[in-house]
């Protein structure tokens, strides 16, 4: 497991300009986008909050989930390449006893579809259907007593 220390030091000291330019032909801070077919420069780049945006397919996020995407690799080799690029030693995590730790935010979000599942079974138990308001009521609430932020819901 890469710590997040890694990550964090990745982040910090490779810029995105650098790592998109190095796998896509750039013009100035605009470029094709990889992740779609289209002739248009759709995909801007912005160095000084360091994230990538498509207008037309969507496609966003930071230097880690460009090479994740682009490379179609995992959280882990993405970072692992991007450590090679910037010379990094990986600082690797095991958790002990080989177990796999889940982080607690992750946990939250299991346990809340896990709620909003369950009364969809009930619902179709008693012949009630449940709407999709009612879904996200349910994960609001589990989000507010478990103090997620709603970017994660």
């Amino acid at each position: 497991m890469i710590s997040d220390n890694t990550v964090r030091e990745v982040k910090s000291r490779l810029d995105i300009l650098d790592v998109v330019s190095s796998r896509i032909e750039l013009r100035g801070n605009r470029c094709k986008c990889p992740f779609h077919d289209g002739d248009n420069l759709t995909m801007g780049i912005n160095q000084k909050k360091q994230f990538y945006h498509c207008f037309k397919c969507g496609a966003a996020g930071d230097v880690i989930s460009f090479i994740r995407e682009y490379d179609g690799v995992s959280f882990s080799d993405a970072i692992i390449t991007l450590c090679k690029q910037a010379g990094i030693q990986i600082d690797d995590k095991e958790p002990p006893s080989g177990k796999k730790v889940i982080p607690k935010g992750v946990k939250d979000i299991l346990w809340m579809d896990s709620a909003v599942l369950q009364i969809s079974e009930h619902d179709k138990k008693i012949g009630k259907r449940t709407s999709y308001l009612d879904k996200q009521r349910v994960k609001l609430a589990w989000s507010r007593i478990i103090g997620l932020s709603k970017k994660w819901i």
